[in-house]
């Protein structure tokens, strides 16, 4: 049951992340993508204290296992876009639940494929920590785009206004 709530609150963060990857335009998104990998790289190396020598062999695992986690997490923004209209059919609803099923477990086994690989350079307990970092650069990124979402909506509004 544990494992199933994390599970949840991690394909939260990642939609919400991948929604605003996904709005970006072409080269912006690209530039944002790579920004957000060097904050959490940089977090990364920060909250593991890892010296240079243990960073260089993390890095490459991590950029993989975040890029293949990109790509197994796209659909589910559609089903997520499709539940919020709430113009869904029984079957339709159906058909989603299963796929997103399908792509949360995905997800788990993408992590249990790059546990070994990153228990050749992490212990245990330094894995545990560096999920916990990323479901934590996650929500800080996500709060922060959402920030500034309102504060372009904001400016926009009152510009608007203004003769």
């Amino acid at each position: 049951m544990k494992t199933i709530k994390i599970l949840s609150i991690t394909l939260l963060l990642l939609l919400s992340a991948q929604m605003s990857w996904s709005q970006q335009p072409g080269r912006l998104g690209e530039n944002l993508r790579q920004r957000f990998m060097q904050i959490k790289l940089r977090e990364m190396r920060r909250e593991l204290n890892l010296s240079e020598e243990r960073f260089e062999q993390f890095r490459p695992v991590y950029i993989r296992f975040e890029q293949e986690k990109q790509q197994s997490s796209k659909g589910i923004l559609r089903g997520a876009k499709a539940m919020r209209d709430g113009d869904l059919t029984n079957e339709e609803a159906e058909r989603l639940f299963r796929e997103q099923n399908e792509k949360a477990r995905k997800l788990i086994d993408l992590r249990e494929k790059y546990y070994d690989e990153f228990l050749k350079i992490l212990s245990p307990q330094e894995i545990l920590k560096m999920f916990k970092t990323d479901v934590e650069i996650q929500r800080k990124i996500t709060q922060e785009l959402k920030r500034r979402a309102v504060e372009r909506r904001e400016l926009n509004q009152e510009q608007n206004i203004l003769p």
